[in-house]
């Protein structure tokens, strides 16, 4: 097959035609002297023609069988032709006189012929666009199935064109498509979903970043121009045919020179996926079938000109004050929060990560002011964050044992907030009835729990649950609700339960304050068990070579005790005093309400304190 576009095929071809260079003959070179103003008359062609060789030219019937597209001539179809040699086109044009495959071409064309002039017939026309396409076969079949054949007259007697093949040889013209035919299926690389793209914008270029796909190409100025093909389907789908022409840059007549290519695509909700391959080589004539795996591009969200809730992928920044709506973060994605105000509340659907970058202020008017549905929410970077919860919301949380967070840097400060009596949310943890884990790393911490919830740990909403409690790092105060601790469990009454996993501060500073007592037969700690007659609660561990634990309670049944040393420990009217002194409650009995014994150790080793609810 013959590619008439490539460099050396007909850009160049041409400039030597010009020179009277016989470019088809098979003899040596030789210089023909060029008519003076020659004669324009009318001539009658009649050649056969056929359409490539057979199976894969031109875009009209596709064979599921064998995932080829066949080529065949339809009655009437026209074909043009530029005399190469007088670097002119003739008027007129040959029309096809059946169908199939090789058929009759005739017609009458006026302007100057001689023998030995190379003729190209185009069709359905010389120039050739492909610019435009909409992503399908039927418009790739009327517009963009270019094919171009290559005749040297062999004689005009009697005002008859008769021509051979100048390549192939013989008395038929075979007409050879001009481009490959590409199927695209577009596939999201992170979980193979369809990419339904309102556009898709196809680049090719050489290792000296030459643009290669051919825009357009005049025959009369032999010129071309080059560039990204962008092909607008309607509707959108991620199923997109293509017309493809590259200008080789060698001088093959088997096959397009390969080249690198950059997909892009882009969908009706304004994201961008691309991709990018190298080496391809997509051979002019031929019909491929590819999926290709694409890559969401990060964006960035200027949240003010919102009109409705945003969803963060994957990579994505937001900021700006959004006037409207929720953000939601999608599930397994890392996403940064730069200098952003949202009074609706972000909502994480599934495990994700949040970077601070400046100041970011966040409000729950429906519950949370970041409420995490479940898995894990990691919080990090060198920003500040202030949360805020409302109608009994957490400032950072949520209602499930199966959501957790991990805060590894970055300044907060997390406000939980009561709705009534009944459901409260903490500063960092729980509202309604279970919250998972909590973890501190590191960063600089505020937390502050709505009426009847602690600080950090868990909500109120009756039975009230919270998960492991863990402390390595980081500055962390946290202040109870009324009723509750300040870090560890929520507030529950007689016919209640309030649980809390085990408490592990091993590293940081940590400031832990109790809430103050509005119901007054209730008792309160500042790190472990609130106001409450039923309490499950694991094992609270302090290791004393952290940088300090500070315990406080405001109720005046403590006030005024100054032989703590590092901690205080408030559980039911006994008071634990916890520092470097081993001597002190070393394996005693801190308390006994009929619901389980509290045991104390102090291991001198390892300098750590832990306290353990030994009965039922």
């Amino acid at each position: 097959m013959k590619n008439l576009k490539n460099t050396a095929g007909w850009l160049v071809m041409a400039a030597a035609l010009t020179l009277g260079l016989s470019a088809c003959s098979s003899s040596e070179d030789s210089i023909i002297e060029q008519p003076v103003n020659p004669t324009q008359k009318t001539y009658t062609m009649t050649i056969t023609a056929s359409k490539g060789d057979g199976a894969m030219t031109r875009a009209l019937t596709y064979d599921g069988n064998t995932k080829t597209i066949n080529a065949a001539w339809t009655e009437g179809e026209k074909v043009y032709v530029y005399n190469h040699t007088k670097d002119k086109a003739l008027d007129g044009y040959l029309e096809a006189k059946d169908d199939g495959a090789s058929v009759t071409l005739e017609g009458d064309l006026t302007g100057t012929v001689e023998k030995d002039d190379e003729l190209y017939l185009g069709f359905p026309q010389l120039d050739e666009y492909y610019t435009g396409q909409n992503g399908t076969l039927t418009k790739i079949a009327s517009t963009y199935d270019y094919a171009l054949g290559w005749a040297k007259v062999t004689d005009v007697t009697g005002g008859k064109i008769t021509a051979e093949d100048c390549y192939y040889g013989g008395n038929t013209i075979q007409l050879d498509n001009q481009q490959a035919i590409v199927k695209f299926t577009l596939l999201n690389k992170a979980d193979n979903s369809a990419i339904d793209a309102m556009s898709l914008t196809i680049d090719a270029k050489d290792g000296s970043s030459n643009a290669k796909l051919i825009q357009t190409l005049d025959f009369a100025s032999s010129e071309a121009t080059y560039g990204p093909i962008t092909i607008s389907p309607v509707p959108a789908t991620n199923v997109i045919y293509a017309a493809l022409a590259t200008d080789d840059s060698d001088d093959s007549d088997v096959s397009n020179a390969s080249y690198d290519y950059t997909l892009t695509a882009t969908t009706a909700d304004g994201e961008t996926y691309t991709y990018t391959k190298e080496g391809v080589m997509f051979k002019w004539g031929n019909y491929y079938e590819i999926t290709v795996k694409m890559t969401r591009q990060p964006r960035t969200y200027d949240l003010s000109q919102a009109t409705s809730s945003v969803t963060l992928k994957n990579g994505d920044t937001a900021t700006g004050t959004m006037p409207t709506g929720m953000v939601y973060i999608a599930s397994g994605a890392e996403v940064t929060l730069s200098d952003v105000t949202v009074t609706n509340g972000i909502s994480c659907n599934g495990s994700a990560t949040i970077n601070l970058e400046g100041a970011n202020t966040v409000g729950g008017s429906g519950r949370c002011g970041i409420e995490i549905g479940r898995g894990t929410l990691t919080i990090q970077g060198s920003g500040s964050l202030t949360a805020t919860g409302s109608h009994g919301g957490a400032g950072i949380g949520g209602s499930s044992s199966n959501c957790h967070v991990v805060i590894k840097g970055g300044t907060i400060v997390a406000q939980g907030s009561a709705l009534d009596s009944s459901l409260c949310g903490a500063g960092i943890g729980g509202y309604g009835y279970a919250f998972g884990n909590i973890t501190i790393e590191g960063g600089d911490v505020t937390a502050t729990g709505g009426n009847n919830a602690a600080g950090i740990g868990g909500g109120h909403a009756g039975t009230s649950i919270c998960g492991n409690i863990s402390i390595s790092g980081g500055t962390v105060r946290a202040t109870g609700g009324a009723n509750a601790a300040g870090i560890g469990c929520g507030y529950a009454d007689i016919s209640t339960t309030s649980t809390c996993g085990d408490i592990t501060i091993s590293g940081g500073t940590v400031e832990a304050t109790a809430g103050t007592i509005t119901n007054g037969s209730y008792y309160i700690s500042a790190i472990g068990i609130a106001a409450t007659s039923i309490f499950r609660i694991g094992t609270v561990t302090v290791t004393d070579g952290i940088n300090s634990v500070a315990m406080t309670n405001t109720n005046s049944i403590v006030q005024g005790n100054n032989n703590n040393i590092g901690i205080a420990y408030f559980i039911y009217g006994n008071l634990l005093k916890i520092g470097t002194n081993t001597n002190v409650n070393t394996n005693g009995y801190v308390g006994d309400y009929g619901f389980g014994t509290v045991r104390s150790s102090w291991n001198s080793s390892t300098k750590t304190w832990t306290l353990t609810k030994t009965g039922s």
